[in-house]
């Protein structure tokens, strides 16, 4: 790791830019930002921004990367102990509170052809590192040889059940900001987990068990 004459290291240099981006684009969209603005916020000069980043997209991409919850990549559990629903339960939760930034993140960057070139171009240099709900697919598809959950369907169309229902949900609380839209919170997180689990089929070991 580098470290400069002010004292600041790459990484950290790199990690301000990541979250002063985050937070412009929070009160003020994507449209909204400028690399300008954005390294004002960080305390750099413009120009540090693409010594760390490629382009403007690969920093926005870098935020979304920040918010993604690492359960999306990796989940910690190990697939043979615990309780699945407990954990999608949590999983659930806080996929949601990551959406909220996200869905208007990706949204801005669809509506900038730049922006949007860029995603493509790197979603194709980089699409066999891994996709977003990887890690949830291997979660489930453990579990289903651990017999924590049932092996009636395809573990990736159970993640994508599981992460398309929740994009939907908060999708549009976003856009109609109805209240009484469809229900929320725990009960919402709930009854589509139990939808993923029942289209899995039964468990061969019952929850609890060890």
């Amino acid at each position: 790791m580098l470290t400069q004459r002010n004292g600041h290291t790459t990484e950290d240099k790199r990690e301000r830019l990541i979250e002063a981006a985050r937070r412009l684009m929070a009160e003020r969209g994507v449209a909204g930002c400028t690399t300008k603005e954005i390294a004002k916020a960080a305390g750099v000069a413009e120009g540090t921004i693409y010594n760390q980043f490629r382009d403007k997209s690969d920093l926005y991409l870098s935020v979304a990367a920040a918010i993604m919850p690492e359960f999306l990549r990796r989940l910690p559990d190990e697939p043979g102990h615990g309780d699945p629903r407990t954990l999608l339960v949590k999983v659930g939760t806080d996929t949601i509170k990551a959406m909220q930034e996200l869905i208007p993140l990706f949204s801005g960057m669809l509506g900038e052809p730049e922006l949007r070139a860029g995603v493509r171009e790197r979603w194709r240099s980089e699409r066999n590192v891994g996709k977003p709900h990887g890690g949830l697919t291997e979660y489930l598809l453990a579990a289903q040889a651990a017999g924590r959950i049932g092996d009636g369907a395809d573990p990736s169309v159970l993640a994508r059940m599981f992460i398309g229902s929740i994009f939907h949900h908060v999708f549009m609380r976003l856009l109609i900001n109805e209240p009484g839209l469809e229900p929320t919170g725990r009960k919402f997180v709930e009854s589509v987990v139990d939808a993923v689990l029942a289209a899995a089929g039964p468990a061969k070991v019952k929850a609890g068990a060890e």
